[in-house]
């Protein structure tokens, strides 16, 4: 009977066993990769792992090359990196490492170690996503000017979440044209001022593909038109 079972799992045919793999979890996944060498080979396909997110800290941070070379990583769509206490030019290399892979389009950061990061580089890996999330990275006044000035000529973004970062020094009509270019916009707590925020809004009127718009926590908006405000109570923009 123990024999019986085993030569069932062994003789699975490798299109079955790549269906049931491709329909587990990702926590399921990565254990069921590790009952056998068969099932590690079959289960190494990129793309059973598009859903999968890479998490990089201060404890990985030395194997980004090592991660971003492995073939089950090379379908994933998603990494998130969490930056405290990683030194800004290693930094800068995982970023760079990110960038290489045209597959990932989604990035999550968080920490406060980018004031003195390469400008151009963080701007070119942000604006080739669809999706990014920046939040307590303290970016430095040149870092968002080349990030806007780089994403108001072309960009790949969708959705923005910048939350937490100064963004006071943006001139006006930039950060408009800029945040009517995506989808969902994100910038609480973002020190914006009222010449910006009626930019934003003003821009919205004109032409846009926005959809949701998160302002909270940078103060008022003055005189708002009726139209604003039906906007705001229709919840496209969150005050």
């Amino acid at each position: 009977m123990q024999a019986s079972r085993n030569g069932s799992v062994h003789f699975l045919p490798e299109e079955i066993l790549r269906k049931i793999l491709f329909h587990l979890p990702n926590s399921d996944l990565k254990n069921a990769t590790a009952v056998c060498k068969r099932w590690q080979d079959v289960g190494s396909e990129p793309k059973l792992w598009k859903g999968f997110r890479l998490s990089i800290n201060y404890k990985t941070v030395g194997m980004i090359e090592e991660m971003m070379k492995c073939q089950r990583l090379r379908g994933m769509k998603s990494v998130k990196f969490l930056a405290w206490f990683v030194p800004v030019k290693t930094s800068e290399a995982v970023i760079r490492e990110i960038s290489k892979n045209s597959e990932i389009d989604e990035l999550v950061v968080r920490g406060n170690g980018f004031t003195d990061f390469d400008a151009d580089l963080l701007s070119s890996c942000i604006n080739r996503m669809r999706r990014v999330l920046l939040t307590k990275t303290k970016l430095s006044r040149e870092q968002v000017d080349v990030l806007f000035n780089d994403m108001e000529k072309e960009t790949r973004l969708i959705e923005l979440d910048i939350r937490e970062n100064d963004l006071s020094k943006v001139e006006p009509n930039l950060i408009a044209n800029c945040v009517n270019k995506l989808r969902k916009a994100t910038m609480m707590k973002a020190y914006l001022s009222l010449l910006q925020k009626q930019a934003i809004l003003k821009e919205m009127e004109k032409k846009t593909i926005l959809e949701k718009l998160d302002i909270r926590q940078n103060g008022g908006l003055g005189n708002l038109s009726w139209r604003f405000r039906q906007t705001c109570k229709s919840g496209k923009i969150i005050l």
